[in-house]
């Protein structure tokens, strides 16, 4: 009888844990879209769509869309929306830690690098383009990131939503990666040392 009570209890925790972890586990609601904007379809293939979300097996989530409009107004939705919401703005990726996020410094000009040519044969000249990345992260490390192009008053953008496991594991992911890429380049470092050396007292 206690056994029995002892399991009986253990499932119980078992299911309030997952209660409680479940709504937090995909959270595609978190993907904030102006109201305006055309959601457009995902690459990947996900388990679910949820509002015009991808929901997939792994507990993220995502979204595409594009807009007319200006882009600095599009941002500024995003923004205010988390921080509605009391998400902390990440000065620099998540993934990539050396690189910023466009809170200071805003859309930065990118090289289209495409020639368009009309039916004439003649150079189409194109409006610039615009990029901005957003990132924001809650108290349980969960982060949210946006990726925007804007080309004269057209804005394409996509959003992702990244639980805190999978933070982790990406992180975890990319530096065994970079580890091993450095031991491979000291081993082949020291191996070229030790052949150069071996060269140079050669006894022939």
């Amino acid at each position: 009888m206690w056994i029995s009570q002892q399991v009986l209890t253990l499932m119980t925790l078992a299911t309030l844990a997952a209660s409680c972890t479940t709504p937090a586990a995909s959270r595609p609601d978190l993907l904030f879209v102006p109201a305006n904007a055309t959601l457009l379809p995902d690459l990947p293939r996900p388990i679910a769509l949820r509002d015009g979300r991808s929901v997939y097996e792994d507990g993220s989530a995502a979204v595409r869309f594009e807009i007319t409009g200006d882009r600095d107004d599009v941002t500024n939705q995003i923004i205010r929306y988390f921080e509605k919401l009391e998400w902390r703005q990440r000065p620099t990726q998540y993934m990539n830690t050396h690189i910023a996020t466009s809170f200071d410094a805003g859309w930065q000009g990118q090289c289209a690098c495409i020639l368009v040519l009309d039916a004439q044969g003649n150079p189409v000249v194109r409006p610039k383009l615009y990029r901005w990345q957003g990132g924001w992260e809650n108290k349980s490390g969960d982060v949210v990131t946006y990726s925007l192009y804007a080309e004269g008053g057209h804005v394409r953008g996509s959003a992702s939503y990244v639980p805190i496991r999978l933070v982790r594991a990406s992180i975890r992911r990319k530096s065994r990666y970079q580890y091993q890429r450095t031991s491979v380049g000291r081993l082949t470092s020291l191996g070229g040392y030790f052949v150069s050396r071996t060269k140079d007292h050669d006894p022939r």
